[in-house]
């Protein structure tokens, strides 16, 4: 309780990616969508975001979740 907050984006350059698959393997896959993204050339900023769009409460099939992964950029 109390740890995560709403708030406000505004308006950004994002590079954005969607990992389908169960949670233990984000780890590998926000590594493998950073070499994607340090391969564009582009500065990034500092922040990272997880939006979880399909999870335990939508399937019980963790083969069927799904996380967004976001990067903004500069």
């Amino acid at each position: 309780a109390g740890r995560v907050e709403m708030g406000h984006r505004p308006a950004l350059t994002v590079a954005r990616t969607t990992f389908q698959g169960n949670y233990d393997g984000l780890s590998d896959a926000w590594g493998e969508f950073q070499q994607w993204v340090d391969a564009q050339g582009r500065e990034q900023a500092p922040d990272i975001w997880e939006t979880y769009a399909l999870g335990p409460e939508t399937t019980d099939d963790p083969t069927k979740w799904q996380t967004i992964l976001e990067r903004p950029l500069k």
